[in-house]
């Protein structure tokens, strides 16, 4: 519930002189946040008036999208931000959240259920070691008052003026809202609510906290209901206590860029740990932008630069902003990174740090500013912000991708209702997996096809039986055809029966001479009609 001052001010007695002694007492953290109340139950107004909504999108699978697909999402994002103009600021996060299986127990009596129980004990088991995570992507929607009601929300004077304008923002920012959602059609848009409690947990997460259900009590500022922790800034790392365990912190802010920007350039950073990346955006006015660009490269020019290809780049953009086909604005990025010990987050950061290396920015752990950079992670801290750079929205959009490895079908979308298995993926995230597709009835039968590829000997057969094995928790029936009887253990085990095909060795497979009787012709009837006939039913001649 508060920062302890006093470790950012270790043997520095000048220092702790001139302040006073309430100051370097620790301090509510609610100081330190935005949010004040909502005025409905999808919006937070902030102590500066800004109004925000918040949605988690799920994003584009970022290993199995063509590259067109992803660069055509930040397109639209980026052109989104130009159409809303310098009255919206946008906060893009990545977190990263424990996950865990969840799948149905086996029920079955038996020697095979026994064995599929046994094998799906000890894949959970190593699931649960591995510690995985899943990643949630939450996009912000700022709107600022106008400067001459940027007042304080509880002054008289301009009270009246602040409560008809709330109306009208609270209109604009639903508005636009719509419009982000229509951005990103086919990611999985949702919009968030205090009521879920979710909304307050997710920001709760922003701070280093664990990830749980917030709801603020009647008449409770909503920056007191998120911050239920105690941290303590000494030098380039936050100890953070809660009421369960403590842990320990450190962020990362950008001092300088690379000279482009691409869609995948931040992917690296979907490591192992407990991880959150923030992107901020703040539109400027394009008369500032187009000015500020100008006397850069009237400035190069003057100084005989040699720069060329920069100059004229200077002067291609300063083009785009007058034009209207670009906007640039203020953009903070920090990494914040929380570990259960100082060993394991030393591991952490020096991890993060490399991956900022690959993908060319410059990291640097932030220590006489990392109060700061901590708390700018909160959507509405603008004046928190510590390193800020001029950039493209086109820029924010490929650093703020939406985009994530995909966490496979829910159990709603499976046909069984059940998730067959989960499997680890190279990011340390689940996949949920399932043979098919959930369907519809009355329609057609979902395709059921799974391919499995691979070298000989690199255990193909192996993931199929384990396949099979997991299939049986929600009883599938399984028939296999198998070559070369590398399946044969798996099925007895399962306790099926497993019969071997020999030539010149009658199989028994021809339901002519097995099915003679009255009832096996009536069957044999009924199934070559369900064969010939398909959807559509024979007529009487027929």
């Amino acid at each position: 519930m508060s920062v302890d001052l006093k470790s950012l001010f270790p043997g520095t007695p000048a220092l702790r002189s001139a302040l006073r002694q309430e100051d370097l007492a620790a301090e509510t953290l609610a100081r330190h946040l935005p949010w004040l109340s909502a005025p409905a139950d999808n919006l937070i107004l902030t102590r500066q008036g800004d109004l925000i909504a918040s949605a988690v999108v799920e994003g584009q699978d970022s290993f199995t999208t063509e590259e067109g697909d992803l660069s055509l999402a930040t397109t639209s994002l980026a052109r989104l931000i130009g159409q809303l103009g310098d009255g919206f600021g946008f906060h893009v996060s990545k977190l990263t959240l424990p996950d865990a299986p969840q799948l149905k127990p086996f029920d079955g009596e038996g020697t095979g259920e026994a064995f599929s129980a046994m094998v799906d004990a000890r894949w959970q088991g190593h699931l649960c070691a591995r510690t995985l995570k899943r990643r949630v992507l939450m996009v912000s929607l700022i709107l600022r008052p106008t400067a001459l009601k940027r007042a304080p929300v509880i002054g008289v004077l301009f009270k009246a003026a602040f409560t008809g304008d709330l109306g009208q923002r609270i209109e604009r920012l639903n508005e636009a809202m719509g419009l982000l959602a229509g951005a990103c059609q086919g990611l999985g848009f949702r919009r968030l609510s205090i009521s879920s409690g979710e909304w307050l947990g997710l920001l709760g997460v922003l701070l280093g906290q664990p990830m749980a259900k917030v709801l603020p009590m009647r008449g409770q500022f909503l920056s007191d209901a998120v911050s239920s922790s105690q941290m303590t800034f000494s030098g380039k790392r936050v100890e953070i206590d809660t009421s369960a365990d403590q842990r320990f912190g450190t962020i990362f802010g950008v001092k300088s860029y690379p000279a482009r920007t691409w869609a995948r350039m931040l992917d690296a950073l979907e490591l192992p740990y407990d991880i959150v990346i923030s992107n901020s955006f703040t539109p400027a006015r394009n008369n500032e932008i187009e000015e500020r660009i100008k006397r850069t490269a009237r400035q190069m020019r003057a100084s005989e630069d040699a720069a060329e290809t920069l100059r004229q780049e200077l002067y291609e953009a300063a083009d785009n902003v007058a034009s209207g086909r670009q906007v640039f604005g203020k953009h903070h990025l920090t990494v914040m990174v929380t570990a259960e010990s100082p060993e394991r987050l030393e591991e952490a950061a020096s991890e993060v740090w490399r991956a900022g290396q690959d993908c060319g920015a410059t990291l640097v752990r932030e220590s006489f500013a990392a109060r700061a950079a901590w708390f700018a992670q909160a959507p509405g801290n603008w004046a928190y912000r510590p390193r800020t750079a001029l950039l493209s929205a086109q820029n924010f959009a490929h650093l703020a991708a939406l985009h994530r490895v995909t966490e496979g079908r829910s159990k709603m979308q499976s046909p069984w209702g059940e998730t067959i298995t989960a499997l680890p993926t190279v990011t340390s995230s689940l996949y949920r997996f399932n043979f098919h597709d959930k369907g519809e009835r009355g329609a057609e039968p979902s395709a059921g096809h799974t391919l499995v590829l691979g070298r000989t000997g690199s255990g193909k057969t192996l993931g199929t039986a384990f396949l099979l094995a997991q299939a049986r928790r929600v009883h599938a029936r399984v028939l296999v055809i198998d070559k070369d009887r590398g399946l044969e253990m798996a099925v007895r085990a399962l306790g099926g029966s497993y019969s071997a095909i020999r030539i010149g060795e009658a199989t028994g497979l021809n339901p002519f001479q097995t099915e003679v009787d009255e009832r096996g012709a009536a069957w044999l009837t009924d199934w070559l009609g369900d064969i010939l006939a398909g959807s559509r039913a024979f007529e009487t001649a027929q």
